[in-house]
């Protein structure tokens, strides 16, 4: 579905119902003193050029001004307006007529126009075409035409020729050469916009895709005939989705690409049950993707453009149970168009956009209409439709299967009947972009209940899932930003709700409107919920927390009496100033938390978490990052609790205390242990304030620490019992270091200045009498993973578990993983020999059959990953003997590529004592 000549221009007024003057209507089309005399015509051209000139003889191009809807829909547009239309549709079906005068605005028999009128966008329109002047539009036909015998294109030195002088055009190659027809502007405004929807897309902005990569296919060959070879030039037959409905050339051919562009135009996605209950309903979820187009789809004339799905369903017995989608007898969709059956198909999803008027009833004309209602959808858009099926009980025992299509046509027959065209409705084809039939679905007197449901797809948002929800679902969340009109409660039960694509691209918040009331945390759980209940992978934004006895607590989430799990979640520029936990508050629980990352929260005590617990039951914090928070007392945790706390893999980086405890404050009588820890460049703005303070000064039992890093902590790390860690400052411990820098990747931090306006712009909107406001700086961290040679590096207790690498656990949250050991490529085996053996490993590993011992050694090619290329280097290096793998070969040697994400689960091979490369 890609760009194409216009077809229907009737459509020329204003949404209200006062005409346009002709002056409005026919703006763009510049002037010219060009004559019918001074066109060649693309017979002339196709002498020299006979490729491009068979290509676009077929070509929609071609077709454009002989097209009988065009001449129809002109002469009504006419008529409908009293002329006022002008010669806006001929500026670009018929370009030559309009811009020579040979066609008048009155003329309706383009029959008994020249054969260079009749050409349409012929060959010398596009290669005489012109930048439009700065002042005009990019659309109505504004560009303007050379008068000279020029041709204008991309080759930059360009051959000689007697018949046209050559020049080199850059503008022939913008998106804006297509847009200035494939764009209808009204007021100013478009009504037809591929080229719109391109310039604002990604295909645009990122990939840099233009109209011509797509509709201009490449080749090499020659331009003309005797003409140099050129690796690079353009295919002319313009493959979009006009279809012919009169004879004309190479309609097969154009049928073909046509198919083609429909076919990689859209995904289609279809979920359903493996089993349906009797009487019950069948839940079938479709989605449809605009996943390979550059702008809507459809797109140009989109409310006459029809995309739509079709859905049926049989018993065995081929009774049809259901069906949408499906036509009239006059072979119209049954919505509000259809004569015989209008609205006859509730369940009908159609992507076209459509014209309503001022009672929002659909009409056909814009002139009738007060706006336009897009369904179209947008580039890489994803819709989800859900269709609800009742099964009749006298289907018991027997089976159901589907059927789902997505269905284009250029045109509705409606439309064709209306412009005396009904002859042509039988030439009018149904394209199938893309099938998906069902396997036999048995239908049961009692269903097994579905356990995983889409939102939005089986659900329309988040409150409705969850209060459908029952123990043991899951819901699975598109990516995208979810607004919230109040706070997502789990309501006690153990549902998991995990985004598909992951934090960086879900995002919960509250809405702006949403003003502190007692509620004002995104996520809530204060019913029991279990270690069950899971929150997986979002970014939890602006929450400013729940009012609990005149005290807020819990900016981003509130946790009360449940053991809720949050995995990898962001918890993002949430916070409670005057108040507990900032990111999370927790009170008498233990929940799990892992791999979060708190960062940019404020609180009065807790910038990221506060833990408060009656309870001696301990709790582990492990692999969570908490960064740049602020608080009063404990710039990332506060703790008050009878329980022992667990700081496990955490890094604690650029925290904040007014106070004391810039990285943690202890006031209740559970130990903490840390293990693992990055704790660096947090600061405590008190004189005897530090990173680790303690209400008890006197406290018997110090937080004990092993196995980790401080550096760079104002003003100190305070009283901690540490070993086996790499410190800034002195240590009676002998096990622990203290001279030499721990050799990060990135060992800066800063605080930076954020400009940001009363009203916080990600979260809730926030009253003037509140004392939540926003942190006014933010910290961007370093990267406190270790270099090679950092002496944190195989530091910690060898008493400890040892890393993943199989040496001896290193400082800090992160471990170093080693580099490889030696082996020889193309040894998949690790017995030494590169053989046949080798071979059927990697063949089998690659047919998903085998786990290999070395995935460095079987990636024969050095490529970074193990494919069929490496079966296919390796077998003929075994057949020829002399084309070798990738170094290291023959001898035993280390990656030259380290880093490329392969390595060897036995980490020691010894290469069986072959000699090691140098």
């Amino acid at each position: 579905m890609r760009n194409r000549p216009l077809t229907l221009v009737f459509i020329v007024l204003s949404a209200g119902a006062t005409a346009a003057s002709p002056a409005e209507l026919d703006q763009s089309t510049p002037r010219s003193n060009l004559h019918s005399g001074d066109f060649q015509g693309p017979e002339a051209c196709g002498k020299c050029h006979p490729r491009h000139y068979l290509e676009w003889r077929g070509s929609a191009h071609a077709y454009s001004a002989v097209d009988p809807i065009f001449q129809a829909c002109n002469a009504n547009a006419l008529m409908q307006t009293g002329g006022q239309i002008g010669k806006l549709c001929m500026g670009c079906h018929a370009p030559v007529g309009a811009r020579t005068g040979e066609l008048s605005a009155a003329l309706e028999k383009f029959d008994a126009a020249s054969r260079v009128v009749q050409a349409g966008v012929s060959c010398e329109v596009c290669h005489r075409m012109e930048e439009p002047s700065p002042d005009a539009p990019i659309g109505n036909a504004s560009f303007r035409m050379a008068t000279r015998n020029v041709a204008y294109g991309r080759l930059a030195k360009p051959a000689p020729t007697s018949a046209h002088t050559s020049e080199t055009s850059q503008f022939i190659a913008r998106g804006e050469f297509c847009g200035s027809c494939h764009d209808v502007l009204q007021h100013g405004k478009p009504i037809e916009k591929t080229y719109a929807e391109w310039n604002e897309s990604e295909y645009r902005t990122v990939r840099q895709h233009r109209c011509q990569d797509c509709h201009m296919l490449r080749y090499s060959g020659q331009a003309a005939v005797g003409g140099a070879f050129r690796e690079t030039l353009h295919r002319h037959n313009f493959p979009a989705v006009t279809v012919a409905l009169i004879d004309f050339p190479n309609q097969g051919f154009q049928a073909e690409q046509l198919q083609d562009f429909l076919r990689s135009a859209a995904v289609l996605s279809v979920s359903s049950p493996p089993q349906v209950q009797a009487d019950g309903i069948l839940d079938l979820s479709v989605s449809v993707k605009n996943s390979g187009t550059g702008h809507n789809l459809p797109s140009g004339l989109s409310t006459f453009r029809q995309m739509w799905v079709e859905v049926t369903v049989k018993d065995s017995d081929n009774n049809i149970v259901f069906r949408s989608g499906d036509l009239d007898a006059n072979g119209d969709l049954k919505n509000g168009s259809s004569e015989l059956d209008p609205n006859g198909d509730p369940s009908l999803v159609e992507f076209s956009d459509r014209f309503v008027d001022e009672k929002n009833n659909s009409v056909r004309f814009f002139f009738e209409a007060s706006r336009v209602v897009e369904r179209s959808l947008r580039p890489l858009e994803e819709r989800a439709s859900p269709y609800q099926i009742h099964i009749p009980q006298e289907t018991l025992g027997k089976t159901l299967r589907f059927r789902v299509r997505l269905l284009f046509r250029s045109y509705p027959p409606y439309g064709l009947r209306f412009l005396g065209l009904g002859a042509l409705v039988d030439r009018l084809p149904i394209w199938v972009m893309s099938s998906y039939t069902s396997e036999s679905i048995p239908i049961v007197a009692k269903a097994e209940r579905e356990t995983e449901y889409e939102v939005p797809g089986d659900f329309p948002d988040l409150h409705t899932a969850l209060d459908a929800a029952h123990d043991g679902d899951t819901l699975w969340v598109a990516p995208g930003k979810y607004t919230l009109e109040r706070s997502l409660d789990f309501g006690g039960k153990d549902v998991t709700l995990k985004s598909r694509a992951g934090a960086s691209k879900t995002t919960l918040q509250l809405a702006a409107t949403h003003t502190l009331d007692e509620e004002a945390s995104v996520v809530v759980c204060r019913h029991g919920e279990t270690r069950d209940a899971v929150l997986d992978g979002f970014t939890i934004l602006g929450g400013r927390g729940t009012l609990v006895d005149g005290v807020r607590r819990g900016g981003g989430i509130y946790i009360a009496g449940a053991n809720p799990t949050l995995r990898s979640n962001r918890i993002v520029d949430c916070g409670v100033e005057t108040g507990l936990g900032g990111g999370v508050y927790v009170e008498d629980g233990t929940p799990t938390l892992l791999n979060n990352k708190i960062y940019g929260c404020w609180a009065e005590k807790g910038g990221a978490v506060a833990w408060l617990s009656g309870s001696t039951e301990p709790w582990t914090l492990a692999t969570n990052a908490f960064t740049g928070n602020a608080s009063s007392l404990g710039g990332a945790l506060y703790i008050d609790s009878k329980g022992e706390l667990l700081l496990d893999r955490v890094l604690i980086a650029g925290n904040r205390a007014k106070k004391n405890g810039a990285a943690l404050y202890h006031v209740g009588s559970g130990g903490i242990e840390i293990n693992h820890a990055t704790v660096v460049h947090n600061t405590a703005d008190a004189a005897d304030g530090n990173a680790f303070g303690d209400e008890q000064l006197d406290r018997p039992s110090p937080p004990t620490v092993t196995n980790s890093i401080f550096w760079s902590n104002a003003p100190s790390i305070g009283t901690t019992r540490i070993t086996y860690s790499l410190l800034d400052t002195k240590s009676d411990a002998p096990s622990n270091i203290t001279e030499g820098f721990p050799l990060f990747r990135d060992p800066g931090g800063f605080w930076s200045r954020i400009r940001r306006s009363r009203e916080n712009r990600r979260g809730v909107q926030e009253p003037s009498n509140t004392a939540s406001t926003p942190l006014r700086e933010r910290w961007t961290n370093g990267d406190y993973t270790l270099l090679l040679k950092s002496p944190a590096i195989d530091a910690g207790d060898p008493s400890s578990p040892a890393d993943p690498d199989d040496t001896r656990t290193d400082l800090g949250a992160f471990f170093f993983e080693q580099p490889l050991k030696a082996f020889v490529r193309g040894d998949a085996s690790g017995d030494g020999v590169v053989d046949w053996s080798d071979f059927v490993l990697v063949v089998e590993h690659v047919a998903g059959q085998h786990r290999l011992p070395c995935h460095d050694a079987a990636d024969t090619d050095d490529s970074g990953e193990v494919n069929q290329t490496d079966v296919a280097a390796l077998a003929a290096h075994l057949f020829s003997g002399t084309l070798a793998p990738a170094q290291p070969f023959p001898n035993c040697g280390l990656d030259p590529t380290f880093g490329d994400a392969l390595s060897c689960d036995r980490k020691a091979l010894p290469c069986l004592g072959l000699p090691k490369s140098g």
